[in-house]
């Protein structure tokens, strides 16, 4: 903003003067042309008024070159700015360019300075440039004695000063053409396209042009006045340029701005213009318009676009389009070396041909516009219209669970044909088959009809076929198990059945019935053959007969002392019973614990999982522990005296040779104590094992007739203790 100064000086009438104030700054300053009564300060009203300035705060040091310099109260510290040099633009170095014009002080002390750059067009009519100066804060009053005054001024400290702006305002342009007319469209080959700039026409700003194309920035230029001069600038032909729309916009920046695609932040940039549109125009345009591959019968028109289009803006800078019939030039040519074809109607920018026979043939378009000339040509590839015939032929019918094969054949197009089976909207099978034939393998359940297409390169053909289904008369069978020895009874669930035949005949009652009675030993799977009156053939199924069969076991039989237990183990069912019942810990137990005081034979009988019984039996042996033994008097070794055993044995008389016998030792002396025989454990001695047979251990000979001694020592398997005992024997022969 500025500020308007209202100054009462003494009574004299207020005087007033345009500055610049920013929003909450305070400013001091005194007005040209004026004399005040006396030096001091005044009473200042304000008046913010509209402006283009732009000011900052400059901070000063007085007394750092020369501490004995003082200041009067009516002292001023100015802006002082001096030329970098550089002529013809600016004036030699250090040439004093200005002095306060851009901001200045009253104070006799170190302080701040606010320097004020007015606008953009007031700072260039001030004779400011763009750019850098150099600057320094200087006195109006200091202590010099000594002419030249202010001489110290000359050490002020040097500080870089630069400006940057540009008008602001929104850039005005026309497109013209390489001979400087206002155009909108151009011919991309030969024409050239030109910007000729309005306003603002700024020296010391650079301009960005964009030209879009669909919207998107397609190109870009940064156009610098003092390489391309006013008012124009010319582009070359936009030989590889898209044909179609685009418009430019032209931004005004700083010279010091790089250009397109860098951030605009600190710098100064204008706003964008609006849009300018033209239109790049190309050579004729010669595509050819409608279907390359037709069908014997078929009638094809083919076009091009021989069609230019006048483009005008209208007042709110929109692009409109009004199509007309330019001057072309243009020329077709059927080229039908098979005569396939008969052109029916040639006129303006198509031609129609009526396809008789089928090959290739070929159309050619030349065209010659007010941008240049084209051509063009097409192959056309006439086919034979398929022509589809179904296998089975009426519909069939089949029966419920059957595979059925039906065929598709084209007999038109003998080679690579496109067979689609279809059924509602759902393709069941796609097949491209380089013959003329394709079939489709289904199993039938419910009555149903496909749809079937067949393409030869484009002429199609269709038709549909119907299966209908005959369902399936009901079989049910139901299997079993039983027991070996058991019956039961089959079941074939057939309403309309009018006859039955059961496989194997083993083990029924009858093979003609649905529900015969059956009692095989071993699994069997019946088969059951069911006649209908119906075109569906015989339905089969199977019962299964399992015959299950328990099978009980038990530990081996074994032996105890009278008063011992054993377990008894059995397995293979679920539930037991054993009989009988006397000395068992628990009679329904797989393993009860046995004591009877008699030897027994238990029966268990089991009934397994699937309920089948078995039985086996164990049998426990009960014997004394008691040991009694006996020593004959006399023996004959050789049988024939009173033993009639050929060896002298030890009988136990109240067991059961020797079982209850732990340890033992039987020794036979002759009549001098010589030892002839000893015996240390139950099979060498106790009967029927064993024995002395008469001879002497130490050399094998046999021992004369004659009396000899015993000894016995024994302990039993209760921990009973048996001798020493002994007695005599006598050896006969």
């Amino acid at each position: 903003v500025n500020t308007k100064h209202t100054i009462y000086d003494d009574g004299v009438n207020p005087f007033d003067l345009i500055e610049a104030l920013a929003l909450g700054d305070t400013i001091k300053g005194d007005i040209p042309n004026h004399s005040f009564a006396s030096c001091g300060y005044y009473d200042v009203s304000l008046t913010v008024i509209d402006s283009g300035d732009v000011c900052i705060i400059v901070p000063y040091q007085i007394n750092s070159f020369d501490p004995s310099l003082f200041y009067d109260t009516c002292n001023q510290f100015r802006v002082q700015i001096l030329s970098p040099g550089d002529p013809p633009m600016y004036p030699p170095a250090m040439t004093i360019i200005s002095e306060g014009e851009l901001g200045w002080s009253l104070d006799t002390q170190s302080g701040e300075i606010e320097l004020c750059v007015p606008g953009f067009t007031m700072y260039q009519a001030m004779g400011y440039q763009m750019g850098m100066y150099y600057m320094r804060i200087v006195s109006t009053e200091q202590d010099d004695v000594t002419a030249p005054l202010d001489t110290t001024n000359l050490l002020g400290s040097l500080i870089r000063f630069s400006v940057s702006g540009i008008s602001g305002q929104v850039v005005s342009f026309n497109i013209v053409d390489q001979n400087g007319q206002p155009a909108d469209t151009i011919c991309a080959a030969s024409d050239n396209i030109g910007l000729q700039l309005i306003s603002p026409q700024v020296q010391s700003s650079n301009y960005v042009v964009e030209f879009n194309y669909e919207n998107q920035i397609y190109g870009y230029f940064l156009w610098n006045p003092d390489i391309h001069p006013w008012p124009n600038i010319t582009f070359a032909p936009f030989t590889d340029w898209p044909t179609g729309s685009y418009f430019v916009t032209i931004q005004e920046v700083e010279k010091g701005f790089p250009g397109f695609g860098f951030s605009q932040d600190g710098y100064c940039v204008g706003p964008q213009s609006g849009p300018v549109y033209f239109y790049i125009q190309g050579p004729p345009d010669v595509t050819i318009e409608g279907d390359r591959t037709v069908c014997v019968g078929d009638t094809t028109t083919y076009t091009s676009n021989f069609s230019d289009t006048i483009r005008y803006c209208s007042e709110n800078s929109e692009i409109m389009q009004a199509p007309y019939i330019s001057s072309t030039y243009f020329d077709w040519t059927f080229l039908d070396n098979f005569n396939i074809g008969t052109v029916i109607n040639l006129s303006n920018n198509e031609i129609t041909i009526a396809w008789t026979g089928f090959g290739p043939a070929q159309i050619e378009l030349s065209a010659l516009g007010s941008c240049g000339s084209a051509s063009n040509s097409t192959t056309i590839i006439v086919s034979p219209t398929a022509n589809l015939i179904l296998s089975p032929d009426p519909d069939t019918v089949v029966c419920e669970g059957e595979w059925v094969t039906l065929t598709a054949s084209n007999d038109q197009w003998v080679s690579y044909n496109n067979f689609s089976w279809m059924v509602d909207c759902d393709t069941l099978q796609q097949t491209l088959v380089t013959a003329n034939t394709d079939t489709y393998t289904f199993e039938a359940d419910s009555d149903i009809t496909f749809t079937v297409h067949v393409d030869n390169d484009g002429c199609p053909d269709m038709d549909t076929i119907t299966v209908f289904v005959v369902a399936l008369p009901e079989l049910e069978t139901i299997d079993a198990e039983i027991c070996i020895g058991d019956t039961t009874q089959l079941d074939a669930f057939a309403p309309e059945a009018t006859a039955y035949t059961w496989t194997p005949s083993l083990g029924l009652s009858d093979t003609t019935i649905s529900d015969p009675l059956a009692y095989p030993t071993l699994t069997t799977d019946y088969v059951i053959t069911v006649a209908y009156d119906s075109i569906c053939p015989d339905r089969t199924d199977t019962a299964t007969v399992t015959v299950n069969s328990a099978l009980a076991d038990v530990n081996n039989d074994t032996t105890i002392f009278r008063g011992d237990e054993v377990v008894l183990d059995a397995t293979g069912g679920v539930t037991y019973t054993w009989t009988p019942s006397t000395g068992l810990s628990d009679p329904s137990s797989p393993n009860p614990i046995a004591s009877p005081d008699t030897t027994t034979t238990y029966m268990v009988v089991i009934i397994d999982a699937d309920g089948c019984m078995d039985s086996v039996s164990i049998t426990v042996e009960v014997i004394s522990f008691l040991f009694e033994p006996e020593v004959p008097d006399a023996f004959t070794p050789n049988g024939s005296g009173v033993n009639e055993n050929n060896n002298l044995y030890v009988f136990d008389v109240g067991g059961r040779e020797g079982d209850a016998v732990e340890t033992i030792v039987f020794k036979i002396f002759n009549r001098w104590g010589e030892l002839i025989f000893e015996a240390t454990s139950r099979d060498e001695i106790i009967y029927p094992n064993g024995g002395w047979d008469g001879t002497n251990r130490n050399n094998g000979k046999e021992m004369e007739v004659g009396v000899y001694v015993w000894l016995l020592e024994a302990q039993t398997v209760k921990g009973a203790q048996i001798g020493p005992i002994s007695g005599n024997v006598s050896l006969l022969k």
